[in-house]
């Protein structure tokens, strides 16, 4: 009993060497079958093998600076779009309010509609010049104001002539009488919230920036680096010379 319990030890130790290598030749089938399958999918594309060790390659550091460079401008212009759709909603707020305003005049309807559209255009076209920033400056806020109520003024009394085509053309006031009402909303309501929006935008974009920051650091995107660094810094000084914040 003994004797074939020996035998039977012996047997295994003399077939365990082999086992060990089937076993191993099939872990360098798969590994190899890994290898070739991450090389035709790009995973190890950015990966280099030398004496050295494993690098990574300068090509794939360029082509994921650019993606970031991308991917941030795809991010700061989706923080504009958004800023500007919220100032085209208080332009819309300020022309419906104008509308009600004009009720205390005996008018038709058409008439106030189409005359309270003259406030609606040149807000429109401030938001569409995209030089909001540096019009509402302090140094330069009330130049701005005044020269978007002037605009506004020519807009409402060609309007209102035009709009007042077949109803009374006395129902309605000229702009000289309304301009104070129209100033208070300009300056209560659109630059206030046109500067709140444009804050809280550069915060958003400050923080993209410092996101992306990390990125090109990570890289040694020196240029790239450069410029969010500027952008931060500009953004900051916007917050501060902002008029009422």
């Amino acid at each position: 009993m003994g004797d074939n319990g020996g035998t039977v030890n012996t047997n295994i130790w003399s077939v365990l060497p082999e086992l060990q290598g089937l076993i191993m030749t099939v872990l360098f089938v798969l590994l190899g079958i890994v290898v070739i399958v991450a090389l035709r999918k790009g995973w190890l594309k950015n990966f280099r093998a030398g004496r050295d060790g494993v690098s990574f390659d300068a090509r794939d550091h360029e082509m994921l600076n650019k993606q970031n460079a991308y991917d941030l401008q795809v991010k700061i212009h989706a923080i504009d779009d958004d800023m500007r759709d919220s100032c085209r909603a208080v332009a819309k707020e300020i022309r419906r309010q104008l509308f009600y305003g004009l009720y205390a005049f005996k008018s038709c309807e058409l008439a106030k509609a189409a005359v309270s559209w003259a406030l609606y255009f040149p807000l429109q076209q401030a938001i569409d010049d995209n030089h909001l920033r540096k019009k509402l400056s302090r140094t330069r806020i009330n130049e701005y104001s005044e020269n978007l109520l002037r605009e506004i003024g020519l807009e409402y009394d060609t309007f209102c002539v035009m709009g007042t085509a077949g109803c009374d053309k006395h129902s309605l006031p000229m702009f000289v009488d309304i301009r104070e009402q129209v100033e208070n909303l300009i300056r209560t309501q659109w630059i206030r919230k046109v500067i709140e929006y444009m804050n809280s935008a550069s915060e958003s974009k400050i923080k993209t920036y410092e996101e992306y920051l990390v990125r090109f650091r990570a890289t040694a995107d020196q240029y790239n680096i450069d410029i969010c660094q500027v952008r931060i810094a500009r953004n900051r000084q916007y917050i501060r010379g902002s008029e009422y914040v």
